[in-house]
């Protein structure tokens, strides 16, 4: 009979924190993070689903706050590695407009591809190849291996 009263306390307690988390990310966080993709990646980006990502993050705040700094290696590799696949990617568009044929390609969009594939390179090279194998094993040897190692070919290639 005595645990009674103290289980209906923790259950009041606990229900309080949960109503005043869900009262924070209601009215503080869900428009803030919302607000910051928006800011970030634009208005039609954010209306076509990035209010779904942002709303997300918004519920998981906590964890972003308390931990982004023990991971900041991580997030900060994660920066370079997308960042990297990124610029490879938008070579390779303009690569694409001329069917992969490198004949058709004008000099203008070679100075392109060549400035992104150098981006591309700089942005790999910074990537953290032990933290990357810490967290996926085997990742960071094949991101070396493959993609770093192409582009520099690729970039050797495209000055021939």
């Amino acid at each position: 009979m005595f645990w009674q009263p103290l289980g209906s306390a923790f259950i009041a307690i606990v229900g309080g924190l949960f109503a005043l988390y869900g009262v924070v990310v209601m009215l503080i966080m869900i428009p803030y993070y919302n607000w910051q993709y928006a800011r970030e990646h634009g208005f039609i980006e954010w209306a076509l689903l990035g209010e779904i990502e942002a709303t997300a993050r918004a519920f998981i705040w906590p964890y972003e706050v308390f931990f982004s700094s023990i991971n900041s290696t991580r997030n900060e590799t994660s920066a370079h590695v997308i960042a990297a696949i990124n610029y490879y990617v938008k070579s390779m568009h303009i690569v694409k407009k001329y069917d992969g044929i490198s004949a058709k390609i004008t000099e203008s969009d070679w100075k392109k591809i060549i400035d992104l594939e150098r981006n591309s390179l700089a942005e790999a090279e910074q990537a953290d190849i032990d933290q990357m194998n810490r967290s996926y094993p085997g990742f960071g040897n094949h991101f070396r291996e493959e993609f770093i190692k192409g582009t520099i070919s690729e970039k050797n290639s495209s000055k021939a």
